[in-house]
Formats: C-alpha cells, sequence, structure tokens
C-alpha cells in the first residue's frame, strides 16, 4: 500500500472554496429542473375500479389563470366514480388542497390537512373547477388560491362506490406526489 493509499485526502477551506466557486460539485437548481408540463403514464391496473392510465400537470399560461391537470383513464365515467387530488402549492412534503369529483361534475374543495384529513371547505372560493367526461377527469386549479405559489405537484387518486377499498388506484403512487412543474409559465 502506498502513502497515498493509505491516508484520506483532505480538502483544505481554500481548496473546498475553489471547488463550490467553480461549481463542479453544485447540483443544477431547482428552477432549471422545474417544467411547464409532466406526463406520467400508469400501467394498466386490472384490479382498479376506475384505472388510471396518465396524469398530466401543465403551468397555467399567465397570472391569474388556470394549471390544468388532465386525468386519463382506461373506460368512460360512469356514476358512481370518484377522483380524489391533492395538490401541493408549497415547499413542504404535505397538500394543500383536496378536490373530490364524484361522477361528471359534482365536485367540493377543501384544505388538506394530511391526505386523510381534510380542513375547511373552500369550495366557494373557486380555486378548483372540475369536469367528468368521456375517459377525461380535468382539473382546472387556481394556484395562487392559498397564497402565492410558485410550483405544484399533485397526487391522485380513483375509486367507485360500489366497489372495496382495494380497488383504488393512486398516481403516480400510493399518497405520493408527481414532480413538481411551474405555477405560471415563465416568461
Amino acid at each position: 500500500m502506498t502513502f497515498l493509499q493509505s491516508r484520506p485526502i483532505r480538502l483544505t477551506a481554500a481548496a473546498a472554496a475553489l471547488v463550490a466557486a467553480t461549481g463542479v460539485l453544485t447540483a443544477p437548481s431547482a428552477a432549471a429542473a422545474t417544467p411547464v408540463q409532466r406526463t406520467y403514464t400508469d400501467p394498466a391496473d386490472p384490479g382498479a375500479a376506475y384505472d388510471i392510465r396518465s396524469l398530466t400537470l401543465r403551468s397555467a399560461p399567465a397570472a391569474n389563470t388556470r394549471a390544468k391537470v388532465v386525468v386519463k383513464h382506461a373506460r368512460r365515467v360512469r356514476v358512481g366514480d370518484a377522483t380524489d387530488v391533492w395538490v401541493n402549492l408549497d415547499a413542504d412534503r404535505a397538500p394543500d388542497l383536496h378536490i373530490t369529483a364524484y361522477s361528471f361534475s359534482e365536485y367540493a374543495v377543501f384544505r388538506a390537512r394530511s391526505f386523510t384529513r381534510d380542513g375547511r371547505d373552500i369550495s366557494d372560493r373557486d380555486c378548483a373547477r372540475v369536469s367528468m367526461a368521456g375517459r377525461r377527469t380535468v382539473v382546472r386549479l387556481l394556484p395562487d388560491c392559498l397564497g402565492p405559489s410558485r410550483r405544484y405537484a399533485v397526487s391522485v387518486r380513483t375509486s367507485r362506490d360500489d366497489r372495496p377499498p382495494r380497488a383504488v388506484d393512486w398516481a403516480p403512487a400510493r399518497r405520493a406526489f408527481t414532480g413538481k412543474v411551474w405555477s405560471y409559465q415563465p416568461a
């Protein structure tokens, strides 16, 4: 064993400052990695009552306009189908909004405390609008409804009222958020 192999390498403060200044070991910024649209494909789940096939998030085109979440399903919507969308509008990992939609156009919007607890019903604030038609559920949301929001992510669950709880489908995964997209497209 040589001298260099037996001794750990230590960076001096000056060498560490040089590495940091040149950006050799730094990761790209979150802003550079944040897109204006993300699409997730979900594998077929034969046990799911209302199977999710893809999920697309799009930034709002400008301030005071709505961002869009499109959920594509394996079949057309029927009476009894339900879609729940949890939205994370800030930097933490907890949901801020819970949008629950039932069969075509009935929906409610809640402040979310977690994936299992809702807060106050804020449907009257027009934070989100939902339509379920054909093989799609479309959620249009105002990202700044609860305060300034630079980026957002979602978690989606679908179910049927006449099927057992094990027949639900989640995208991208159970109680997990997608990657974030810009709330509003950058200028």
